[in-house]
Formats: structure tokens, C-alpha cells, sequence
């Protein structure tokens, strides 16, 4: 009886090992397709798509940068122009949401650009710090 637990737990063993053979190989190969789909997917161009777009997106954010950057200097001339400036001048000077301008002046206090005149409400008036 010890004999044939001893060939049945060999044969175990060896399935065992072929079988982790097998699914490496299986890997290994699956790896290889990938790698010769990435491939022909350069040669139909189709990698170079997906690198446009990103390179696309990248330029979209630069120009909400730039466009964001103009308005703040907008914001900046008309305060030095008047001496002080509201957030609904700020509004109606850009022709956007009201909680646009709230960031926009937030992000130049912290800039150390301007300062807040007041705390809240209608009285709040923004000036150039220093």
C-alpha cells in the first residue's frame, strides 16, 4: 500500500510541474501577441492616435492655463485703473460665474498680488497689495 501512495504522489508531483510549465509557456506566449499586436498597431498608426490625444489634451490644458492667466491680468489692470475692485465688476468685466471670479481673486491673494478688503458680503473690495 505504501508503494502505490508513493507512485501516486509522484505522479501528483509531476502533473504539478508540467502543468506550471504549461501556464508559464502559455504566458510567455500570450506576452509575445501582445508585444506583436502593440507592433503592427505602430504600423496602422493607431499607437500614434492614442499619443495625438494625449498630446491634444496636454494643449487644451495649456490654453485654460493661458486664457486663465489672461483674465487674471484683466483682473489686475482694472484694479490698478480704479484703485480697488469688486467681484461683480471682476464678473461683469469677464463675462463669467460668479464663483470663477471668487477663484480667480482667491488665487491672487494667495499669489500676494491683492488683498481683501473686508470680510464678506457687498462691502468686500479687492486692491493691490502694497
Amino acid at each position: 500500500m505504501n508503494t502505490c501512495l508513493y507512485f501516486k504522489n509522484k505522479n501528483m508531483t509531476t502533473f504539478s510541474i508540467l502543468a506550471s510549465i504549461l501556464i508559464l509557456f502559455l504566458l510567455f506566449w500570450i506576452l509575445v501577441l501582445c508585444l506583436k499586436l502593440r507592433e503592427e498597431k505602430k504600423k496602422r498608426g493607431e499607437v500614434s492616435q492614442e499619443c495625438a490625444d494625449k498630446e491634444a489634451l496636454g494643449k487644451v490644458n495649456t490654453e485654460r492655463i493661458r486664457i486663465k492667466n489672461e483674465r487674471k491680468e484683466m483682473v489686475l489692470g482694472l484694479i490698478k485703473e480704479n484703485g480697488r475692485v469688486s467681484n461683480d465688476e471682476v464678473e461683469k468685466l469677464l463675462n463669467v460665474a460668479d464663483s470663477t471670479v471668487t477663484n480667480y481673486l482667491d488665487e491672487l491673494e494667495k499669489e500676494g498680488r491683492i488683498r481683501q478688503v473686508g470680510r464678506t458680503g457687498q462691502g468686500v473690495y479687492y486692491e493691490l497689495n502694497g
